[in-house]
């Protein structure tokens, strides 16, 4: 199970509070979708601090919706990743071997704030300075 709120310009925040289904991709796909691959024209926070460790492993063992994700991942210039401690730092480092460097930054639950900063405050062609 997923929330998804758009929280600034060409930036959305995942929260995942269990495992995801087909219905939650297809929200995910539905939100992204607009944005255009290889472009990096928007930025996540995914926030997995809430859900249980298996989560991240289900997905991995679902072809399906690994497929599904990883055709979103041209999208991003920035993906910040909430977890608590050195949770989940395989697939962390997975991911961030998709992206170019620097694109991916994890953060504690407690820095919240910060990783919507770093997710949202990132230069992009189709976004003005006033935005």
């Amino acid at each position: 199970m997923i929330e998804i709120t758009e929280y600034a310009p060409c930036a959305v925040e995942v929260k995942v509070k269990g495992p995801i289904g087909a219905d939650d991709l297809k929200r995910l796909e539905d939100v992204l979708d607009p944005y255009q691959p290889d472009e990096g024209s928007v930025s996540a926070v995914i926030d997995v601090s809430e859900a249980a460790p298996e989560v991240a492993s289900d997905l991995g063992h679902s072809a399906t919706h690994l497929e599904r994700l990883m055709s979103q991942f041209d999208k991003f210039a920035r993906i910040a990743v909430v977890t608590p401690g050195r949770a989940r730092v395989g697939v962390l480092r997975a991911v961030g071997a998709l992206l170019p460097s620097g694109a991916l930054q994890r953060f504690e639950p407690a820095a919240l704030s910060q990783a919507r900063a770093f997710a949202a405050h990132v230069s992009r062609p189709n976004v003005s300075a006033a935005e």
